[in-house]
């Protein structure tokens, strides 16, 4: 029996995941991505499945996460949104060791993506590792002050997110544009506002705000591509 390509390409990652070699697993289940002929079903979300779990021993948390969720919406596997489920937290990232980190996270993240944005290759690897240093030594420096505010407390994850948003950080780097802008997330097909829990209307079935309303993470917005 002929073996496409993209089923040579994901049983080269899945040996090398097997022999704890996740950094050489990767490449070759971006292969199998590539050359998949399915956009969605069983195949595409194994393949996005392994290449969560190789990313995830490489340390990449939330480039992980969004793997399993974009596998769920492929499939909806009840294995795989228990993983999503238990491996993120209410922002839709890699669950940090409390709460607070959970919060600080989706802080620097929502701040991190808008000061990337002024750059066209949406990355800090222009900038260099110095003003990356600068620029988390800031966003941290406005969130102890939202911290010690007492704002967040007793809010749910929804309202912290939307606290986060509007808190306008002054960078220093290419001020093109204001902070801050507002945007109203809409579920089409129901003709109103999503709330708080609601399911993703994706199809996926996992709440929103783990799936296509999810706070891509440092590691994600790093690589780019996962």
């Amino acid at each position: 029996m002929k073996i496409d390509p993209w089923q040579k390409h994901l049983q080269r990652g899945i040996h090398h995941l097997s022999r704890h070699e996740p950094a050489r697993a990767v490449p070759w289940f971006e292969r199998a991505l590539a050359a998949c002929p399915e956009t969605g079903g069983r195949a595409l979300s194994r393949l996005l499945y392994y290449q969560g779990m190789a990313l995830k021993r490489l340390g990449y948390n939330n480039s992980a996460v969004r793997c399993w969720v974009a596998a769920r919406r492929a499939l909806k596997s009840g294995r795989i949104r228990r993983l999503v489920c238990g491996f993120a937290n209410s922002y839709g990232m890699a669950r940090q060791s409390c709460a607070e980190q959970d919060d600080w996270q989706a802080f620097y993240a929502l701040q991190r993506a808008r000061y990337l944005a002024r750059f066209k290759q949406h990355s800090t690897a222009g900038p260099g590792p110095g003003e990356c240093a600068l620029l988390k030594t800031l966003i941290y420096s406005y969130w102890i002050d939202l911290k010690d505010s007492g704002l967040l407390e007793g809010r749910t994850p929804e309202e912290k997110k939307t606290l986060f948003k509007k808190c306008t950080i002054d960078f220093p780097f290419v001020s093109s544009r204001r902070l801050g802008e507002r945007v109203i997330e809409v579920n089409f097909r129901m003709g109103r506002k999503l709330k708080e829990g609601d399911t993703c209307f994706c199809g996926s079935g996992l709440p929103y705000s783990c799936c296509c309303g999810r706070t891509s993470g440092a590691d994600a917005l790093q690589h780019g591509s996962f």
